[in-house]
């Protein structure tokens, strides 16, 4: 079990002080690995020196759709280098049905082939993926046609909330396929520290099966350090 935080909580700090100052925070504020979006510019190798630096794995990697469409190749090679855990595609949206099915196929062949090079390959959801279209729950969509061996869900709290549903019942109907979670707080729709808010991560945590990674995100973006700090810290109290 590790605990994780997604980079894009400290966007800030590496867009205007680098991103080796958002890892070395990572390393400060008590998380084991992290999850990537975006490299600001470094290579692999100045990563990975960094994360050796740091004592930190990594946990995923966030890629648009886009990315894996025009340059598979390289984002696989690149999340091997790294030595990724998991690589998630973090947003897509359809106002289709069929949209939404051809996305499930388009997922599960790329996880076919992410998970012959021993990546998990996941989605990660924000609320729009609970609205239904024509009775019908783009999530579901995703989850019920493409293979749970190469499409794992990696559910993001605070998002299932705001999508009006309840991430303790979602983590129970996909509780094997939830290896990777993102941990955020929901309090009248924003997010905020891990437990000021109205999520009970307990009974998610119960109620999900076997997860091996739990990622802390929160989009202050580095501008509230203490929170991600906390949040941590929170989380081990209750693991």
């Amino acid at each position: 079990m590790k605990i994780g935080v997604q980079l894009y909580s400290m966007h800030n700090i590496s867009a205007e002080q680098g991103l080796a100052v958002s890892i070395s925070k990572a390393h400060e504020f008590g998380y084991d690995c992290v999850e990537f979006a975006g490299y600001f510019g470094l290579s692999t190798t100045e990563i990975l020196r960094l994360l050796d630096k740091n004592e930190l794995e990594v946990a995923g990697i966030h890629q648009d759709i886009n990315g894996l469409r025009n340059d598979f190749d390289n984002v696989l090679k690149t999340a091997k280098e790294l030595g990724a855990y998991s690589l998630c595609v973090p947003y897509y949206n359809s106002e289709t049905v069929q949209g939404w099915l051809d996305l499930a196929k388009e997922l599960d062949e790329y996880g076919k082939r992410f998970n012959d090079a021993g990546i998990l390959f996941g989605y990660h959801n924000h609320a729009h993926e609970f609205t239904p279209i024509d009775g019908q729950i783009p999530i579901d969509l995703i989850l019920e046609n493409s293979g749970k061996e190469n499409v794992f869900f990696q559910m993001d709290t605070h998002h299932v909330v705001n999508g009006k549903q309840s991430p303790v019942e979602y983590a129970k109907k996909y509780a094997d396929r939830i290896p990777v979670i993102h941990v955020k707080e929901n309090r009248d729709g924003s997010d905020c520290t891990l437990g000021e808010g109205n999520i009970d991560f307990p009974s998610v945590f119960k109620n999900a099966g076997k997860i091996n990674v739990y990622v802390v995100e929160n989009e202050n973006h580095g501008t509230n350090e203490k929170e991600l700090l906390d949040s941590a810290a929170y989380l081990k109290s209750i693991l």
